[in-house]
């Protein structure tokens, strides 16, 4: 008897032993070759509990940082919505006041006109032409977001510099849980790139976040 099997047998009743090498005689194995195979299986399966309760520490705080940006991008998109009315207001001010003020508009033939909180936009008036006065015939009202979206189409939003586990499963069609198993392999980058809808690698970060690598 070697010194494991001496060890096992020391931790366990006879009544144990005898069913065990029963058992073992049955299946024509031995009996610490079947211990060693139960406490693998065993590790293993605490192995995974502690798996899945790491991904689901993990799904919570992401979730909470994504309904973050999700307020976040909702402020931001009231307060456009906001200045796009206050300009709208203004316009139609500037359209009162040209109609009967030719002070106003010899002003605005002298100077470039910029709207204010709309950097790298100018309505400049070329040398030796004036502006007209707003009517009927040539006046266009301001057009809403969706105006615009439905006539340019929407913009390609530009690559993130970071996405969370959740945000990275999704853009790569897997589930979360598929992405934690995988971060860790040696061809991780040519793995995520082959899923991502646009050929992006990615590789994991020490922040916990995934980075993609720029071409």
């Amino acid at each position: 008897m070697t010194k494991k099997s001496a060890a096992i047998s020391a931790r366990v009743s006879e009544a144990t032993k005898q069913r065990l090498n029963a058992y073992a005689e049955r299946v024509g194995e031995k009996a610490t070759d079947i211990i060693e195979k139960a406490i693998h299986r065993y590790l293993d399966a605490q192995e995974d509990v502690a798996t899945q309760d790491e991904i689901q520490d993990e799904t919570h705080t992401e979730d909470n940082a994504i309904q973050n940006e999700i307020q976040e991008s909702k402020n931001e998109t009231q307060l456009l919505e906001q200045r796009l009315e206050a300009l709208e207001d203004e316009i139609k001010k500037l359209r009162i006041d040209t109609n009967g003020n030719a002070d106003a508009i010899n002003q605005l033939n002298q100077n470039a006109v910029t709207i204010p909180d709309m950097e790298g936009v100018s309505c400049n008036v070329p040398e030796g032409e004036k502006m007209q006065p707003p009517t009927d015939d040539n006046w266009e009202p301001l057009m809403s977001l969706n105006e615009v979206e439905e006539k340019y189409g929407k913009p390609e939003p530009p690559l993130p510099e970071s996405l969370n586990q959740t945000q990275l499963a999704k853009r790569l069609g897997i589930g979360a849980s598929t992405l934690h198993k995988a971060r860790n392999r040696a061809d991780f980058s040519e793995w995520s790139k082959g899923k991502d809808p646009n050929g992006v690698a990615w590789k994991y970060g020490t922040d916990k976040k995934y980075h993609p690598l720029q071409a």
